[in-house]
């Protein structure tokens, strides 16, 4: 994003709906002499998509029915990334070689029911880093990192997500977990909470399945688990390391080796 002086972001957006419409928000964010405005994409961009705001950016799609397939998609949102996130419409999602979506300061979302097809997918934001509920993730490389401080710096699969991954790296100092009836097909996955505070941890909450070739590893400086009904299949060296540990009698595990202190 280029450099800006000093700036506050209103509550007024800017609804963008073509390419050229899209290059005049980037001429000036929508200042209008004291504040900027939000970013709202309210198209299906194609090509090279570039989205740069200030403030939040909100990729919607034509009649909030979103459906973009592209080369590149980058979108940074000082505020924060929400891509399909409306109960208007079920989305079709992003198809694109390469998708990074991140935030300086706010959450980065992927919206409930959304496809995402890529190479690789980044999403780097200072608060909740998620895809929300039955959203379906087919890439070679997802990389899901929250960086702040907050109570809810969290990187998280939602309830019902299903991920096709060769790898997949999931970092946040809160909470770090697979949400209930998740299920994963990868070659190797690490979770790792760099928090001590509580609620801190890397886990698997009830009904989530993961179905591992390589390695899979939970790192956690306060706690990781395997809650009820979880059923974990890994192909190499299953790791589990926390100062606390949980697993759930009904939880369930297969792996050629294991490591840490939990297993």
């Amino acid at each position: 994003m280029k450099s800006l002086p000093d700036y506050s972001c209103g509550s007024s957006s800017v609804y963008v709906t073509s390419q050229a419409e899209l290059d005049a928000y980037h001429a000036d964010f929508g200042w209008d002499g004291e504040k900027f405005a939000k970013l709202k994409v309210k198209f299906n961009p194609e090509g090279n998509v570039f989205l740069y705001s200030p403030c939040l950016i909100k990729l919607q799609g034509e009649d909030d029915y979103l459906d973009v397939s592209a080369d590149l998609v980058c979108a940074y949102g000082d505020e924060g990334v929400q891509v399909a996130v409306d109960a208007s419409n079920q989305d079709l999602g992003i198809d694109a070689d390469s998708i990074t979506l991140k935030s300086n300061e706010g959450s980065v979302i992927v919206g409930k029911n959304v496809s995402i097809g890529a190479s690789y997918l980044e999403m780097i934001g200072a608060r909740r880093v998620q895809v929300q509920q039955a959203g379906t993730v087919l890439v070679d490389t997802l990389v899901m990192s929250s960086t702040g401080s907050s109570p809810i710096s969290v990187a998280r699969l939602a309830h019902n997500v299903e991920v096709y991954a060769d790898t997949i790296t999931m970092s946040a100092p809160k909470t770090v977990e697979f949400g209930n009836g998740v299920s994963v097909s990868a070659v190797d996955v690490l979770l790792q909470s760099t928090g001590t505070s509580p609620g801190s941890g890397a886990g698997m909450l009830s009904t989530a399945t993961a179905d591992v070739l390589g390695t899979f590893s939970f790192l956690s400086n306060k706690k990781a688990y395997l809650n009820n009904d979880t059923s974990t299949t890994v192909g190499g060296e299953f790791t589990m390391d926390a100062p606390k540990c949980t697993i759930k009698p009904d939880a369930s595990y297969s792996t050629t080796s294991t490591a840490g202190s939990c297993l």
